[in-house]
């Protein structure tokens, strides 16, 4: 009878480590504890078994190169009628993608989709604030006010209630702040040059200053970089001086995968 019970035990623990075993398991396990390179090992084996699984296109959007097609998957995380665990987390990337460039009125409409599906996700108090963020571009600085405030009554404990509270302690009208402080000639060139992680590139100065003010809000070291194309002048913003690439890449992989797709390595002159 000790041995059935005993091999009983065994059987069942062996199925149940399977269970946990299983592709679409240990890409979820990876993305909780953070470890990215481990979900581009396990994603192949994942699509393989599951290849329309609204979780493998979550994490085939997240390690694509190709922001175009990373956004095509978000938005196919979307269409299945029973909601992804993954949905909420789609259409945040999805209003980035679109805020990244510079479909400002687009983004915020996603941010709120986001908010009215999703009343009690984890980004309820990130989208509002970014909504804010949105309006601030758009030129709406009273509608980004009234936000900020809002967000600050109803998430008095977040991160981004403080980051709220800090922008409305600035002149009420925050935009020509903005357009009062464009610089009228670059930095001096460095005397060495080094790797930068680049976070969007703007057509607009004050664009690429506002997504500089809310980085170095939140602890970025940042800077913005004229930078032509053409007969075209754009602004970008850097994150970040790095000796190598490799030093680079790893704290981009670190710190900046997560909060957008939409970066390059890049190098100073």
């Amino acid at each position: 009878m000790t041995k059935r019970l005993c091999l009983f035990l065994f059987v069942l623990a062996s199925v149940r480590a399977g269970f946990s075993q299983t592709p679409l398991s240990a890409l979820e396990r990876a993305w909780v504890e953070d470890r990215f390179e481990e979900i581009v090992r396990l994603l192949p084996a994942a699509e393989k078994a599951h290849p329309n699984h609204p979780t493998v296109l979550f994490f085939r959007a997240l390690v694509s190169e190709d922001a175009e097609r990373a956004f095509t998957y978000y938005k196919q995380v979307l269409e299945p009628k029973d909601d992804s665990k993954y949905a909420e987390t789609a259409l945040l990337k999805m209003a980035q993608y679109h805020y990244a460039h510079e479909r400002y009125t687009t983004a915020r409409k996603t941010y709120q989709l986001l908010q009215k599906r999703y009343p009690r996700s984890r980004w309820v108090d990130d989208s509002i604030y970014l909504i804010g963020q949105s309006y601030l571009a758009e030129g709406k600085s009273d509608s980004a006010r009234i936000t900020w405030r809002n967000l600050i009554k109803a998430y008095p404990g977040s991160l981004y209630a403080d980051l709220a509270v800090a922008d409305l302690e600035q002149t009420p009208d925050r935009a020509a702040q903005i357009n009062a402080h464009v610089p009228d000639k670059l930095p001096e060139k460095q005397s060495k040059s080094y790797y930068a992680i680049q976070v969007g590139a703007f057509s607009q100065v004050n664009n690429a200053k506002t997504i500089l003010a809310g980085l170095e809000k939140v602890g970025y070291n940042g800077q913005i970089v004229e930078k032509k194309v053409g007969s075209r002048i754009f602004w970008a913003v850097w994150i970040g001086r790095f000796t190598d690439r490799a030093a680079a890449e790893e704290y981009a992989k670190r710190f900046i995968l997560k909060m957008t797709k939409e970066y390059q390595i890049v190098k100073s002159e």
